[in-house]
């Protein structure tokens, strides 16, 4: 059957945004999404070679998150037109400014930590109010670890003896640079801790339980620290202390009860929060929509790493809630009414009742592995249509490392749909590595009444494939190649309406599979609604007599050598200007080799004497088929005298060195 070539509209980018689109009259309409980046230019219909009642766009803050209970924001700074981690200068005092940022200040008492107005005399830079530090209740000071001795066996005192702590949590892990108390003017020379501790905890729970020194109550160590500052015999009333630059979230103090007094606990911090996050709102696109692209800008810095991700669901709400029955340990995702278990439902419940809270894997997809930051683009959901999406963004910086800067976040999504959901899986599911094989890929539609179908079917291929034949329920029918190249085909079909729902298609095709895991993701899309996103097909059963239910193929062997088929076109290249064997095509596959660790695959020529001549091709290795054109020169393109020579490929990986050999002529 002729290849025919469609035309199309050119793909434009819009600030790093690019969507495939194609002219035709009647179509949908394409949405356009954006999150921050308040104050860019709105994106036009025009950028997308879109009619403008094709059009529309949304633009979404990102404070959005403050209007539900499912998004946040961890030691950012927010503006509309971006986000980036808070930075402290280090002449600021934090002390106040804790409990507005999202942390804590607490003091203890016989039951656990808690809230005290005394506190408030710390950081009211009022040097005549006082925290005293014999009032209130008090601990049984907090052990130590092997090797660390707790603060009163450090002193040789009563080891039941009783100490106040100060816990100042800065909701997030930054780096402290200094420390500062005393006491009041009137009494500071005489009123002020003769023996403390400093300590600091990160706020990482995998460290919980192995630091220096541990807090106990009720037999239960409840928060622990490694000692940053210990002073056993103090004689100072004004104390200033330089910290190690880690990061901190949790800084304590640790002081015996005794006649003691601090006027003012002042905290210094310096540089970006090492670690920053920011979960967006639940967007309600209002119906199952086909989803694009996600696109994004913003400057991650030389040192530092933003990580992105996006997950897309059924429902509002990403979580199910749990509920005690009493009977033994059974739980219920139900109310004692019958009714499914809501957040507000949950909220509602007796302490007792409450069993937890879990991810929704039903209706909602986990968190996927985190986008490269550096593409500036990536798919989110190939599932299936989604109603609601939610977006991730964790910031990383290092210590003294620039501040990194995410400026807006931007999709395009498609509705309705053009089917309910459609189901692919390829056979055969093993094959041999750079051997022709014939695929078939099948495709199990379900279109329900109001949905437009499809008419098109694209599979994205490792190398150029060979369309055969297509069928729709076991009969061959018409079909048309739109795009047949190295990345895929394109056929259109006859239509797929509701109809023709749960009707098998099948897809049949040469290629080769030169990497274990290749997956084929396929999509389907309606030549009527040409400004569109197309419909990504979903892995999974598409038909009872195949057992791979995948898109992915795998190889009958792998970790054996890497170079696959090498060929040349000829075994004679005769560069006299003639056009007749000028150049020599040279073929050669790389097997699996992507997960061999960076490396390089080079071609080189030798003399018959075994002396290297030069050096004609290097490049990095990745699976898959290299071609290359030699006319017949040596490494700096000077022409070779006539003569045998050897050609050899040499791919040099982390796992191991591979080599193969071709011998060719040069002749005039």
């Amino acid at each position: 059957m002729p290849l025919v070539q469609i035309g199309r509209l050119a793909s434009l980018l819009c600030f790093g945004f690019c969507l495939a689109l194609w002219g035709h009259q009647d179509s949908g309409a394409l949405t356009v999404y954006r999150i921050g980046g308040e104050d860019l230019p709105a994106p036009e219909a025009a950028d997308f070679g879109v009619p403008p009642e094709s059009f529309q766009f949304e633009q979404h803050s990102w404070m959005s998150f403050e209007d539900d209970d499912f998004g946040s924001a961890n030691l950012l700074d927010l503006e509309p037109g971006h986000i980036r981690p808070q930075t402290l200068d280090k002449e600021v005092n934090l002390t106040p400014l804790i409990r507005e940022r999202g942390g804590s200040i607490k003091i203890n008492d016989g039951y656990g930590w808690k809230d005290e107005a005394q506190l408030d005399f710390l950081f009211d830079d009022d040097e005549t109010t006082a925290f005293s530090g014999d009032t209130g209740g008090s601990l049984r000071c907090a052990n130590g670890t092997p090797g660390r001795s707790g603060i009163m066996d450090a002193l040789g005192g009563d080891p039941i003896a009783q100490c106040r702590y100060f816990k100042f949590d800065l909701g997030g892990a930054f780096i402290i640079d200094r420390v500062r108390f005393f006491g009041t003017p009137r009494r500071g020379d005489t009123f002020f801790p003769r023996s403390f501790r400093l300590g600091t905890n990160d706020g990482d729970v995998l460290k919980d339980g192995e630091r220096e020194i541990k807090l106990t109550w009720r037999g239960k160590a409840f928060v622990d620290w490694n000692v940053v500052v210990e002073r056993l015999e103090n004689t100072d009333a004004v104390l200033d202390f330089q910290l190690p630059p880690e990061p901190v979230q949790i800084l304590m103090f640790e002081s015996p009860q005794g006649k003691w007094e601090i006027a003012e606990f002042q905290i210094f911090g310096t540089g970006s929060a090492p670690f920053a996050s920011y979960i967006s709102s639940i967007i309600d696109l209002g119906g199952p929509a086909v989803l694009g692209e996600l696109t994004w800008s913003g400057n991650q810095s030389p040192t530092g790493r933003i990580d992105l991700a996006a997950r897309g669901g059924d429902t509002s709400d990403p979580n199910t809630y749990w509920r005690f029955t009493f009977r033994g340990d059974e739980r219920s995702r139900f109310a004692a009414n019958g009714q499914p278990l809501s957040r507000t439902a949950y909220a509602r419940l007796e302490g007792g009742e409450k069993a937890g809270i879990t991810p929704d894997e039903q209706n909602w997809e986990l968190w996927p592995p985190f986008f490269s930051y550096e593409d500036g683009r990536a798919e989110m959901s190939r599932l299936k249509p989604r109603q609601f999406l939610q977006f991730k963004a964790d910031f990383h910086s290092p210590l003294g490392g620039e501040n990194s800067q995410l400026d807006y976040l931007q999709f395009a999504v498609t509705q309705p749909p053009m089917a309910a959901g459609v189901v692919a899986e390829i056979a055969p599911a093993v094959v041999g590595a750079g051997e022709p094989t014939r695929f078939i890929y099948k495709v199990l539609p379900e279109v329900q009444l109001g949905e437009s179908g499809f008419d098109t079917i694209e599979i994205r291929t490792p190398i150029e494939p060979r369309i055969e034949s297509v069928y729709i329920s076991g009969a061959e029918v018409e079909w048309e190649a739109l795009r047949v190249d190295a990345t895929g085909l394109e056929v259109r079909i006859p239509r797929i309406g509701d109809d023709r729902s749960g009707e098998l298609i099948e897809v049949v095709f040469a290629a080769e599979v030169f990497r274990f895991g290749t997956v084929f993701p396929g999509a389907v899309w309606d030549s009527e609604r040409p400004y569109e996103v197309r419909q990504p097909m979903t892995p999974g059963n598409a038909d009872d007599l195949v057992d791979n239910n995948r898109l992915s193929v795998a190889l009958q062997q792998t970790g054996k050598q890497s170079i696959g088929r090498f060929d040349l076109s000829a075994r004679v290249v005769t560069p006299n200007g003639d056009r007749v064997h000028d150049e020599l095509l040279i073929e050669y596959d790389l097997i699996n080799v992507d997960n061999a660790g960076a490396g390089i695959a080079r071609l080189e020529l030798y003399g018959l004497a075994g002396a290297r001549i030069g050096v004609l091709q290097q490049t990095e290795i990745t699976s898959g088929r290299i071609h290359f054109s030699w006319p017949g020169t040596d490494g700096d393109g000077q022409v070779l005298p006539p003569g045998l020579y050897i050609l050899r490929l040499v791919v040099a990986a982390d796992r191991a060195t591979d080599t193969a050999f071709r011998s060719v002529a040069v002749a005039y």
